[in-house]
């Protein structure tokens, strides 16, 4: 008889054994799992950080050429203004494009100041007429005649 309970005790150690093995290795399995994924998000996430970091310094170092560009600009157009403010030159060598009757005729126009104060007012003869007072008969029905 002692055998038997020592058999049986035994039998349900091991049943019990094997319910609560199983238990802790699905656990230590999810657990396992989960510091996996964790693992593969914070390279992902480190990846990100490098790439989004290349991508703003990419970002500045054009953003700084601009700014070297529009500095160059600026004192060209500086200079360019100076040299045009500096330069008193006949109209014959600063338009060389026109053949030289264009530039005789382009020396005796005058300024649009001068032809303003030249131009002649409209009369009242000249004014367009005024259809407010009623229809022509242009554009009536043909029935309604």
């Amino acid at each position: 008889m002692t055998w038997l309970i020592g058999t049986s005790i035994f039998i349900a150690g091991t049943i019990i054994g094997f319910v609560v093995n199983h238990f802790l290795s699905l656990t230590n399995q999810k657990k396992k799992q989960l510091e996996a994924e964790l693992a593969e998000k914070q390279q992902t996430q480190d990846e990100l950080k490098v790439a989004l970091n290349e991508y703003l310094a990419g970002v500045e170092s054009a953003f700084l050429s601009l700014a070297e560009q529009a500095q160059q600009a600026a004192v060209k157009a500086n200079e360019f203004s100076s040299t045009v403010s500096s330069t008193k030159k006949p109209i014959d060598e600063i338009i060389p494009y026109f053949g030289s009757a264009v530039t005789e005729g382009l020396k005796q126009t005058k300024p649009v100041e001068q032809l303003s104060k030249n131009v002649e007012k409209a009369s009242t003869d000249n004014a367009p007429l005024d259809y407010t007072e009623g229809n022509s008969g242009i554009l009536m029905n043909q029935t309604a005649k």
